[in-house]
């Protein structure tokens, strides 16, 4: 979801403006709070001084240090001073931590195998804007995202071997993923031939497969949702036949 829409989750943004009021804090030594601050600093005990640890009163000030020991920046926490720059690069850092886990946590999926090889950019996807009809949307999402009931990921809940996950809808005895359900399955053929533009309908590839689904043409893009909408809506009138 968060890859789809190219955001970062709350607790990133709360990280970025407990940051950004440690700056405001550092730039104002005059102040009270500056001083509230400085005692809370004093009370860290340099062998206990986790946020892990809820039972001290310094609890933030340990949480501002142990963000910026993990985003590589103790030494600004020593220096106790940081500038307009370096609070950028310490934001831009935190983002780009976060999208580097996530990036991480999708190539790892087994079960992203399809996704991994379309996302190539943390953003948001256009097919979210330009894709008016709620229906189609939601089922181009569906494929993209493996949230589907093709038999390659639905098969995985009823515990049957990757490679006995066959496409029940044609006699080509091979896996129901989605290149083949999207360019291959002639169950779909007519549909395919009469939504999608002539080139995916011939010679299916999966580089044909890879362009389609990654394409940034408005028209494209909503020809593939509704092909997708609408052959999920026939092969549920096949499963019940």
């Amino acid at each position: 979801m968060y890859g789809e829409f190219g955001r970062v989750p709350l607790s990133i943004i709360r990280k970025e403006r407990i940051l950004k009021y440690w700056f405001e804090v550092l730039s104002n030594q005059n102040s009270l709070v500056y001083r509230m601050y400085k005692m809370e600093m004093d009370r860290l005990d340099t062998t206990s001084d986790s946020i892990n640890n809820r039972n001290t009163c310094a609890s933030w000030v340990a949480a501002i240090k142990d963000l910026l020991y993990n985003l590589g920046f103790a030494y600004i926490w020593n220096s106790q001073s940081v500038t307009n720059l370096q609070l950028r690069l310490i934001i831009e850092r935190l983002y780009d931590q976060y999208i580097q886990n996530w990036y991480g946590s999708v190539n790892q999926s087994s079960k992203l195998v399809t996704y991994k090889t379309l996302k190539t950019q943390f953003q948001c996807e256009k097919y979210l804007s330009c894709v008016q009809n709620n229906n189609h949307r939601i089922a181009l999402s569906r494929l993209r995202c493996s949230a589907h009931k093709l038999v390659i990921e639905e098969g995985r809940y009823r515990n049957i071997e990757k490679d006995m996950r066959l496409c029940q809808f044609c006699s080509m005895n091979i896996l129901e993923n989605e290149y083949h359900f999207l360019l291959v399955c002639p169950a779909y053929r007519e549909i395919r031939k009469s939504i999608l533009p002539n080139y995916y309908c011939r010679w299916p590839t999966a580089t044909k497969f890879t362009q389609i689904m990654t394409d940034t043409q408005s028209g494209i893009i909503k020809r593939l949702a509704k092909f997708v909408y609408v052959a999920f809506e026939k092969r549920k009138l096949l499963l019940q036949n």
